[in-house]
C-alpha cells in the first residue's frame, strides 16, 4: 500500500476537489485529527510526510506532494522565531524549577508536561496567552511526540510520576 492511500484509509478521508494542493492540504489536516493510537498505528514514511506536511502548512509553503517513489519530501524552511524569552517565561510562571524557555517547542513540552490530556485547541489557547502563535497542526503533531515520549519514558521506568 501506497502512503497517500495508507493515509486514506486511516483517516478515510474523501475530497471534493480537482486542485492537487488542496487535496493534499486537506488530507494533512485529517491526519491531524487522527488520535494518537490511530497515529501509532501509521507507517514511519506516512508519519513523516503528515510531519512534513504540517511544517508545510505552519511556513506558508506548498504541502509537497508523494512523489512517484513515496519518499518524504524536505521539510519545509523553517520558520523565525516570533516570540521573546518573556513569552515562554509566562507559561513557566508557576514552575520556578523551570528553566526559561525561548521557543514555542520548549513551551508547549511544558504545556505537555503540566497537562498531557489538554485538547489541541486549549493547547493553542496557552500559547498564544504567553504570547505565541501556533497552528493546530504544529500543536498536534509536537504535543503527540511529547506524549509518546512520556508513555516509553513511563514504560521503562524513567518517569517518576503517572502522567498520562
Amino acid at each position: 500500500m501506497t502512503t497517500e492511500k495508507e493515509l486514506i484509509k486511516a483517516t478515510k478521508f474523501k475530497t471534493k476537489s480537482t486542485d492537487r494542493q488542496q487535496t493534499l492540504l486537506e488530507l494533512a489536516t485529517a491526519v491531524q485529527d487522527l488520535s494518537d493510537d490511530q497515529w501509532e498505528e501509521l507507517s514511519e514514511p506516512a508519519r513523516q510526510w503528515a510531519n512534513n506536511a504540517a511544517d508545510a502548512i505552519d511556513a506558508g509553503t506548498d504541502v509537497a506532494d508523494f512523489g512517484p517513489q513515496e519518499e518524504p519530501k524536505p521539510k519545509a524552511k523553517p520558520l523565525k522565531k516570533k516570540t521573546t524569552k518573556a513569552a515562554a517565561a509566562r507559561v513557566a510562571d508557576d514552575d520556578d524549577d523551570l528553566p526559561k524557555l525561548g521557543s514555542m517547542v520548549e513551551a508547549l513540552s511544558l504545556i505537555v508536561r503540566n497537562n498531557p490530556k489538554l485538547s489541541k485547541k486549549e493547547m493553542v489557547e496557552q500559547l498564544r496567552k504567553a504570547g505565541y502563535d501556533p497552528t493546530e497542526y504544529s500543536v498536534g503533531a509536537y504535543s503527540h511526540h511529547f506524549k509518546v515520549m512520556m508513555k516509553t519514558l513511563q514504560k521503562c521506568g524513567d518517569l517518576k510520576r503517572d502522567m498520562i
